[in-house]
């Protein structure tokens, strides 16, 4: 129902246009015919026939180029519209993937911090506890990355202490 009442605005728009050269057209022909010849015979009784003749027409054509600046600026309202929503819709469309973007990086970011401090932190307290005499202190290792390698060490070495302790 929407798209039939924008074609028939769109047909009314073209009619008015149609009309609108048509009447151009019409002056234009009553002025070559009879505006014209008088200039060049120099007739006054032909100027206020020729007036009389070509105001109606000009007048309409006056009246269709008022309707069709009306039109033009309804249309220019509503693109401009369709602009602001469009322009709106990615601000938002935007918004949220910096805002889910951020939040991922975060969770990443968290997990990460989590996976390489929580080790160290073992590590530490295992190594202080070593340091006040207990040399039975290991670090659980899990894995095979640098910080397994890290907490293989520090076992080796908690061994050798204990080795050298007894």
């Amino acid at each position: 129902n929407a798209a039939s009442s924008e074609d028939l605005e769109e047909l009314e728009e073209l009619l008015l246009l149609e009309n609108f050269q048509s009447m151009n057209e019409q002056i234009q022909e009553t002025v070559n015919s009879d505006l014209v010849p008088f200039f060049i015979n120099g007739n006054s009784n032909a100027l206020a026939a020729v007036v009389e003749k070509v105001q109606p027409s000009f007048d309409r054509a006056n009246d269709i180029r008022a309707e069709l600046a009306d039109t033009y600026t309804v249309h220019k309202g509503q693109a401009l519209s369709r602009q602001i929503e469009a322009r709106e819709f990615a601000s938002d469309v935007m918004w949220v993937s910096i805002l889910l973007f951020v939040g991922l990086g975060l969770g990443v970011a968290a997990i990460s911090t989590r996976k390489l401090v929580l080790p160290v932190k073992r590590a530490t307290d295992a190594s202080l506890l070593i340091a006040r005499g207990d040399l039975s202190q290991r670090v659980e290792i899990k894995g095979n990355d640098e910080l397994a390698a890290f907490g293989r060490s520090f076992n080796d070495m908690a061994d050798s202490l204990e080795r050298q302790a007894t």
